[in-house]
């Protein structure tokens, strides 16, 4: 799972940067940046983060999914 990929195209997507995203779950923007980083968000996270997106986390999760 490569979760980095799937929030950068789902922000790509919506046209959103990491700094509304990190705003919209109550993060700083390096703090959301670092996690990217790493690949390594927690499920709580995670699903903030697709509520964030407006999506359900498996549908996040299979952004990353595709070539």
């Amino acid at each position: 799972m490569n979760i980095r990929k799937s929030i950068k195209k789902a922000l790509f997507d919506r046209e959103q940067t990491q700094e509304w995203l990190a705003h919209e779950v109550n993060l700083t923007a390096g703090a959301l940046s670092n996690l990217l980083t790493r690949n390594s968000v927690k499920s709580p996270l995670l699903d903030k983060i697709a509520q964030a997106l407006d999506m359900k986390a498996s549908e996040l999760i299979a952004l990353g999914e595709t070539k």
